[in-house]
């Protein structure tokens, strides 16, 4: 399938790397009581110190370009990037379902803050949801999500 059937009639500009990392942290940033960690998303959760609540961290997962682009200089590499967000919930000892369910709902506003098409966000991407994944940590304390977004976008070759 070619790059313009795929995007339809949508003319999209190439947009950096770092660019998406960063309207996604923005974005999440926004919502009610979220915090970006400063320590980068491969390393969030490994550490104590790096875990707190609605603590989170954004990052690129993986970049693979597409076999239906021809990699021109003017337009840029159409690519498949995987995006990946971690946050953490704090589970209230004696509240556990209710805090369970109450993570469960801020993972939905996480997805839903980036998959609604709109600006900054989605200018010049296409983001499609992938996957949620949950953790509690060994000391029950926390709960970790870790939530993936498929962007196709170009790459800036200028």
């Amino acid at each position: 399938m070619r790059a313009s059937a795929i995007l339809g009639a949508v003319l999209m500009s190439a947009v950096s790397l770092s660019t998406i990392r960063s309207r996604f942290a923005t974005a999440i940033d926004a919502l009610a009581g979220f915090s970006e960690s400063r320590n980068p998303f491969e390393n969030f959760g490994r550490a104590p110190n790096t875990v707190a609540h609605l603590r989170f961290a954004v990052g690129i997962i993986n970049v693979q370009g597409r076999d239906d682009d021809r990699q021109r200089e003017t337009t840029g590499i159409m690519s498949n990037t995987m995006m990946g967000i971690r946050f953490a919930y704090r589970v209230r000892p004696k509240d556990q379902i209710v805090s369970y369910d109450e993570a469960f709902n801020q993972a939905q506003e996480v997805i839903k803050t980036i998959t609604n098409k709109s600006e900054p966000v989605y200018a010049d991407l296409n983001i499609r949801f992938d996957f949620l994944e949950s953790e509690l940590t060994e000391s029950g304390e926390y709960m970790i999500f870790d939530s993936r977004f498929e962007v196709i976008h170009f790459i800036p070759l200028t």
